[in-house]
């Protein structure tokens, strides 16, 4: 209980510190239970289908994990075995003569990651255990109507919060804040859930609870008979009471069902203003799911005010809060459904749905192989998107499974399906069908939300269900008032002469310390981390990240991202002291880093003596750069789909600058960067650097296609672009092979060119295509493309046109103080009295808006001198 009423309110439970916290409480259940064996003298087993699946989805993830001869990984898996052979060398690098990286490749596995599988395999244990312990040791009548109490609790109060968070901090555009207790975070927060979706997982779960603790408010049949007993005298007034349809006066008699539907419009109010539309969506087909499993035949609830006045009760809630945000949002017609990101991401994951179709890429992979295979950019987002997730339960299970995977997902959730079924027929109107009826529209909720999104890997919502659905198989017994025991139907004993409850206690308590131990080792990582980075900003002192990323390193040696940071750090420290012009400062930098070998660095000598560079100083900038590369390596070979290790290696390849520091033996560098930009399409910085490296080469034709690329995803780079690009290709090539088809683009790197030596026809033309791009664009309804065009027209020289588009831009966008104050500027540029008088009011008007904003006061005091205005 502790566990489903905490987790959500620690961020989900998503940082490695609070899920450790859940790893210890799965821990102390699994010793309790061995407690419980070893008080009995055996162990208790209830053979159930749904465990039997979550063990047979652990165990093909430890297939996954198995080194196997190269051979047999080809022959059962070509996709890895071809991925591997393409992205590692034939023959190990060498760093520099006599000295081999820290671990070289060995035996291939089916996962493309082996330790991203053994960390969700671990999670995956922690799920079975937490089910099987629920449904075989807590499992009964009392203890669900516990939960459903503490859910529904739990759910008011975090529907609550995220009310209050929402009306209080959502921007006046509707959009909603990205902070959580003072925490920025990259996604819309709801509540302390980083991602308001998996708000929506939990949420949906609650109310399902909320309607079973209705119905169990409602009057049955014995209470009925119990009412006419007493009031045998009232006949006439009770059969008038137990026919009407709707009574909503009749509800204020009850308060703990006024309170429940109280309860029940909060959360649904809470689950509308996280603006989850796939929540929405999901709710209500889980309860159209659960009233068709349960039939319409039999006993009925008679009282429909248990259905209106939470409906009366959202309605206000609703509109105090707002409807134009939500019917924005939650409308199914509306621009952002179609343009919604996920459309993409599933038509990039889809051809690897049959590239690995029998044992997928492995469990946790689907981050690193999904750039392998992106052919789409995600509307609404930057191009370099980070796709952990495929938005998706089953597709992810497909991918990183297979098929064998997929078959078992789909299994669970039929057979907690055919179980809530099984329940509500068995005590359709008892105690446990209620129970079981809510506790099914929670189920069949998150079975459909994971259709388009992913919360089941938010540990919060995994633990809440991992528990309801425990207790849900429980609700399909005979007789579900008490707890599994030897005598009930399908339980299994193991005795073992007396030891089976010993043994038992030794195995639970061995897997307990596992759990316990890996959230110990996840945290502390994360804690080193944070160290590292947040040491490294306060001190500048490269020792600090040094030492604390070494730390990490040794508790978590297989991390091949962890040693990517490690590297880096290496190979910044060195350029950073490299990059300095004195010589004893640079020396005096690089002696800062912890090197073992090279601890202590008295035998370089006083730092004083050194005037000129010398033979010590070079061994030292040589020993860690070694240092940094030796990282990469042994990154590139813990999981090759990394693409950083492959450009970093890139730059000390043998032939990468000859007469400098590099590796004693390396592939070609070109072959390191084809294995980057393949791993990494999208990243406009990699592909920016590329195209330089192309260019030292004289490959003209590949650095303008990879600035292209560049440009195409993000235009960070645009300006060194077409410094770099101009004297090689001109302004007609730069506007033909290498700026994409980006108004916005192509007007900056015309003013870029401006102050270069160009060709003013080709600049000229470069304006009159944006223009060109801009014309279907003007009538947009943020303003954009209206002041594009706008500073399109002003720098052809056509004033009136401009003007117009200027006075639109700031017309739907009146906050937009950038825009107002360049109008301003070009109404000055007009050079008439009256232009000036209206450049003075725009100014004033940026002023009424931030005071005390420098350009708008220095323009304004121009224009007032010059047209002889002075201040009362």
């Amino acid at each position: 209980m502790l566990m489903v009423a905490l987790a959500p309110w620690c961020y989900g439970s998503v940082d490695p510190v609070f899920e450790y916290g859940l790893f210890v409480g799965v821990g102390l259940v699994c010793i309790l239970w061995g407690v419980r064996s070893v008080i009995e003298g055996q162990f208790l087993w209830f053979s159930c289908p749904v465990a039997l699946a979550l063990g047979a989805i652990f165990l093909g993830g430890a297939l996954q994990i198995v080194p196997l001869p190269s051979w047999i990984v080809a022959m059962i898996s070509p996709a890895t075995a071809i991925i591997s052979n393409e992205l590692l060398p034939a023959q190990p690098e060498i760093i520099a003569p006599g000295k081999l990286p820290e671990s070289l490749p060995g035996w291939p596995t089916i996962s493309l990651y082996s330790l991203a599988t053994r960390q969700m395999l671990v999670r995956l244990l922690a799920v079975f255990l937490l089910f099987s312990a629920v449904r075989v040791n807590i499992a009964s009548t009392a203890s669900l109507k516990r939960l459903a109490w503490v859910a529904t609790v739990n759910g008011v109060c975090l529907a609550l919060f995220g009310i209050v968070q929402f009306v209080q901090n959502r921007s006046p555009t509707g959009l909603m804040q990205r902070s959580v207790f003072g925490y920025q975070t990259r996604s819309d927060v709801f509540g302390p859930f980083i991602c308001r979706n998996h708000f929506a997982y939990y949420a949906n779960i609650c109310v399902g609870f909320t309607i079973a603790l209705l119905l169990l408010g409602s009057k049955s049949e014995s209470d009925r008979r119990a009412r006419r007993t007493y009031k045998a005298a009232a006949l006439e007034e009770q059969s008038a009471d137990e026919e009407a349809t709707i009574s909503i006066l009749g509800i204020l008699h009850s308060p703990l069902q006024l309170w429940l539907s109280a309860a029940m419009a909060a959360i649904i109010a809470g689950l509308l203003c996280s603006m989850s539309r796939g929540g929405v969506v999901a709710l209500l087909v889980g309860l159209a799911i659960t009233f068709c499993l349960r039939g319409f035949t039999g006993h009925r609830v008679r009282r429909l005010e248990l259905a209106v006045v939470p409906v009366l009760l959202l309605v206000g809630l609703v509109g105090w809060v707002g409807v134009k945000p939500l019917q924005s949002r939650l409308n199914p017609f509306s621009s952002d459904v179609a343009a919604d990101g996920r459309f993409a991401i599933w038509s990039n994951l889809l051809p690897l749905t049959w590239r690995y179709p029998i044992f997928g890429t492995g469990y946790g992979t689907l981050q690193y192989v999904e750039p392998l295979y992106r052919e789409r950019d995600y509307g609404g987002y930057n191009a370099d998107v980070y796709v952990d997730h495929a938005h998706n339960d089953y597709l992810e299970a497909m991918i990183e499974g297979g098929v064998l995977r997929l078959g078992l997902s789909i299994a669970i959730v039929y057979f907690l399906l055919r179980y809530g079924r099984k329940a509500m027929k068995r005590h359709e109107i008892r105690t446990p069908g209620r129970l079981a009826f809510g506790a099914l529209v929670g189920i069949s909720a998150v079975a459909v939300h994971s259709l388009v999104d992913f919360g089941l890997f938010t540990p919060a919502v995994t633990v809440l269900v991992a528990v309801t659905a425990a207790q849900l198989c429980g609700m399909a017994r005979s007789d579900p008032s008490e707890p599994p025991s030897i005598k009930s139907k399908h339980s299994i004993v193991m005795a073992l002469g007396g030891w089976g409850g010993a043994v038992a206690m030794v195995l639970l308590t061995a897997v307990a310390l596992l759990l316990v131990g890996f959230g110990s080792r996840q945290a502390r990582v994360q804690a080193l981390r944070v160290q590292a980075y947040s040491g490294l900003k306060k001190s500048k002192d490269p020792n600090v990240a040094v030492a604390a990323l070494t730390r990490a390193v040794q508790l978590a040696p297989d991390d091949a991202e962890l040693r990517v940071e490690l590297g880096q750090v290496y190979i910044d420290a060195r350029q950073a002291a490299f990059n300095r012009s004195d010589e004893r400062t640079r020396l005096a930098a690089i002696c800062s880093i912890s090197l073992p070998s090279l601890q202590p660095l008295e035998w370089l000598g006083p730092i004083s003596q050194i005037t000129s560079p010398s033979r010590d100083l070079i061994t030292v900038f040589d020993e860690v750069t070694q240092r940094g590369i030796e990282q990469m390596i042994v990154a590139r070979n813990l999981c090759p789909l990394l693409a950083k290790p492959h450009s970093r290696l890139a730059a000390w390849a043998v032939d990468a600058n000859p007469g400098q520091t590099g590796m004693a033996k390396s592939d070609p560098a070109e072959h390191y960067w084809a294995r980057a930009v393949r791993l990494a399409a999208y990243d406009a910085d990699l592909l920016f650097f590329y195209g330089q490296f192309q260019l030292r080469r004289g490959k003209h034709d590949a650095a303008w296609e990879a600035w292209r690329r560049s440009l195409a995803h993000r235009p960070t780079h645009l300006k060194a672009i077409v410094v770099a690009a101009l004297p090689n290709i001109g302004g007609d090539g730069l506007l033909e092979r290498i700026l994409p088809d980006a108004a916005g683009q192509i007007i900056d790197a015309a003013n870029i060119i401006v102050n270069l030596p160009h060709d003013a026809a080709a600049h000229r033309r470069m304006l009159l295509k944006a223009k060109e791009l801009l014309a279907h664009g003007a009538d947009d309804a943020t303003g954009t493309g209206a002041y594009q065009l706008a500073k399109c027209c002003q720098s052809l020289g056509e004033s009136e046109t401009a003007r117009k588009h200027y006075e639109r831009a700031v017309d739907l966008a009146p906050r937009q103080i950038e825009w107002r104050y360049d109008f301003a500027k070009f109404l000055y540029s007009l050079e008439t009295d009256n232009a000036r008088r209206e450049a003075l009011v725009h100014c004033e008007i940026i002023l009424g808006q931030y005071p005390g904003w420098g350009p708008a006061v220095n323009l304004g005091n121009q224009l007032r001198s010059e047209l002889n205005i002075r201040d009362k």
